[in-house]
């Protein structure tokens, strides 16, 4: 660890490095409100102040400078100017008329003329930064469903924009009008460009990564988990090569050296609590809140039998016998009960 950086109260909300990486913005949450620049170097404060009672939701260093700032706002856009010699700030507001938009996500030209943010209705504001006023709002008709939730900017002018439905889509920044879309599992959370902004990452809230170009977007998928908590990892007796999880909704198979997803078994709507390889390898059992126990083919995930009612509130552990003749399984009610396996 280089530096703990101790100030806000409760929460983090967002954090930014200037363009030199000399310094650090972080902005707090809802009990904080207050934006802090931090000197990178020494990992002192240099400025702290109150955003007021309209909520921020993001702060980002202008591309040019390190002594301007914007933070946006629910129904709000600040831009800072950060004297950090006299650790001074001020700040100017940025009208935007009748629209009423809470801020989500934001990004700045190379050359800091210009400024895209993304809202919660699902629209694009673009505002001047220059002459410090609004400027339009796009994109028309076309709302982006569940909100805006990241931006990224490329070298053509053209604008990267993830959505709340799962939506990545291709923006033109002369008129705010989509050139390209295509739909991801899960809302979109993160994007990261390449170098030379030919590719990118997209990360989803159903944890998975995507690998797109910026011409056509085409997603192809990297990498996936779970995206809720992960109760049981177990390795088959004896074998190295792969291992299963058991989560919320399924049980995934997976490759230990490629960290490759292998197989999905989906029971939606139901908690797998524990699983477990026979051990000749010929089935995989697992335990359900739903009380049942349930055993699939390890190649196809097709089930296999089911014990229907094996425990009152659910199967807390299970485990086969070494001849796989007999299934011992555990519950929620404290008891373990033996089942014989047969037709």
């Amino acid at each position: 660890m280089v530096h703990r950086l101790k100030l806000h109260k409760v929460l983090i909300q967002s954090l930014s490095f200037s363009f030199d990486e000399k310094y650090l913005a972080s902005l707090g949450g809802q009990d904080d409100n207050t934006l802090v620049i931090w000197d990178i170097e020494s990992g002192k404060a240099l400025i702290g102040n109150p955003v007021g009672m309209n909520v921020a939701n993001r702060v980002t260093f202008y591309n040019t400078t390190s002594s301007k700032c914007l933070t946006i706002h629910n129904y709000g856009i600040r831009v800072w100017d950060l004297d950090l010699i006299q650790k001074k700030v001020q700040y100017s507001e940025i009208l935007t008329g009748t629209i009423k938009r809470i801020y989500s996500c934001a990004a700045i030209d190379a050359v800091d003329q210009n400024a895209y943010l993304g809202t919660k209705t699902g629209d694009l504001i673009e505002i001047s930064l220059v002459g410090k006023n609004y400027k339009r709002v796009g994109p028309g008709k076309q709302l982006f469903s569940q909100g805006v939730r990241c931006l990224q900017l490329l070298a053509n002018g053209d604008m990267l924009v993830g959505a709340g439905d799962g939506t990545i889509a291709k923006v033109s920044t002369h008129d705010l009008s989509v050139r390209k879309k295509a739909k991801v599992m899960g809302a979109v959370t993160s994007l990261s460009l390449t170098a030379d902004s030919t590719h990118f990452f997209c990360g989803t809230s159903k944890a998975t990564i995507y690998w797109c170009n910026t011409d056509d977007i085409a997603p192809e998928l990297r990498n996936t988990c779970h995206d809720e908590r992960i109760n049981d990892v177990v390795f088959p007796g004896g074998y190295s090569e792969l291992f299963a999880t058991s989560s919320l909704n399924d049980i995934r198979v997976w490759n230990s050296k490629t960290r490759q997803e292998l197989l999905r078994i989906e029971v939606p709507g139901l908690d797998c609590h524990c699983v477990h390889f026979t051990s000749d390898g010929k089935s995989i059992i697992s335990g359900w809140n739903d009380g049942k126990v349930r055993s699939f083919l390890p190649q196809s995930g097709k089930l296999l039998f089911a014990i229907n009612d094996a425990h009152n509130h659910g199967v807390t552990a299970i485990a086969a016998t070494s001849d796989c003749q007999k299934v011992v399984s555990g519950g929620h009610e404290g008891e373990i009960r033996i089942w014989r396996i047969g037709r």
